[in-house]
């Protein structure tokens, strides 16, 4: 009588490991670096940052704030991004004090200094996708509060076939209709450190080795064979 043979296992797939996602934390710490837009002139020394609006009877506001050595990979996942301001002073969160402004990113592979021959906020090329930012919570001095997520920002700025780790990313935020008061947030002068850029990430995979690579390898291997083996 023949002996049955056992069906040969099917080997099973190890299950890939979720993506190892990391925090990116960067804060401006130059006072050029967060800067207002005020009648087409630039201000680069108040503690404040009006957050688009205007007070009393001057003209609105454009805000651009710029992150230097922003140490995330070229084609990295963007998970979630936002900018953490401090509340400088109270604003009710009535509808009195109602705002909407708009966020956008430079699209520049390092995004140059404010003024001088980088330009002014508005002068500034952005990602033709805006991230609106309702401005109706409660501000209390002292407080942190986040924007929405500006991921999608973010990714196309690192995408960008020039960017590197290290390079500078900027961000444009101007009045979108709504905003006949806005936020005061601290500013590097007012409070020693401005604005946080926060960003979850995935980097991107190592690239594959090289035949260069797969040859120092053998090298490698051949030169450990060849050593006397201890008893």
């Amino acid at each position: 009588t023949p002996v049955p043979v056992p069906p040969t296992p099917v080997p099973v797939p190890p299950t890939p490991s979720p993506p190892t996602t990391r925090t990116e934390r960067v804060c401006i710490r130059d006072g050029n670096d967060d800067v207002e837009e005020v009648s087409g002139g630039l201000v680069f020394d108040s503690d404040a940052l009006g957050l688009p609006g205007k007070i009393g009877d001057d003209n609105y506001r454009t805000v651009g704030l710029r992150w230097v050595g922003v140490n995330i990979p070229r084609s990295s996942r963007i998970v979630s991004a936002r900018i953490e301001f401090t509340a400088a002073e109270h604003t009710s969160g009535s509808n009195n004090y109602y705002g909407r402004v708009n966020i956008g990113a430079v699209q520049e592979d390092s995004a140059p200094e404010w003024g001088g021959s980088g330009g002014r906020p508005s002068d500034m090329y952005l990602t033709v996708k805006k991230e609106v930012w309702p401005l109706d919570r409660e501000w209390v001095q002292g407080e942190k509060y986040s924007s929405v997520d500006i991921y999608g920002l973010v990714q196309q700025v690192v995408d960008r076939g020039s960017w590197a780790p290290g390079n500078a990313l900027s961000v444009v935020i101007q009045r979108d209709g709504l905003a006949e008061y806005f936020r005061v947030a601290q500013s590097k002068e007012g409070d020693g450190v401005g604005p946080c850029l926060i960003v979850e990430l995935v980097p991107p995979p190592p690239p594959p080795p090289t035949p260069g690579d797969l040859l120092l390898l053998v090298q490698v291997v051949r030169e450990r064979e060849r050593r006397p083996r201890r008893e």
